[in-house]
């Protein structure tokens, strides 16, 4: 599976997240990251569902100051 994920902290970091990227029109689905990846028992991802648009997500989210635990292309 190829999915564009963006790593959070927890749910709340992911919503916010998500509500950002919706009003620079890029779409995501918000997801418990998967174990596989990360460590962290309540990270959630962020995938962005239109591949061309992941590393504009990523810039976007660190403009407004939020915390990406880590982004990955594919797992």
């Amino acid at each position: 599976m190829n999915d564009y994920l963006i790593m959070l902290e927890n749910i709340t970091a992911a919503i916010k997240a998500q509500k950002i990227l919706l009003d620079h029109n890029i779409k995501t689905q918000v997801e418990k990251t998967p174990k596989n990846i990360s460590s962290r028992s309540c990270g959630y991802s962020i995938i962005v569902l239109q591949p061309s648009q992941y590393s504009q997500a990523v810039n976007t989210l660190l403009s407004y100051g939020v915390r990406v635990i880590g982004a990955t292309k594919s797992y």
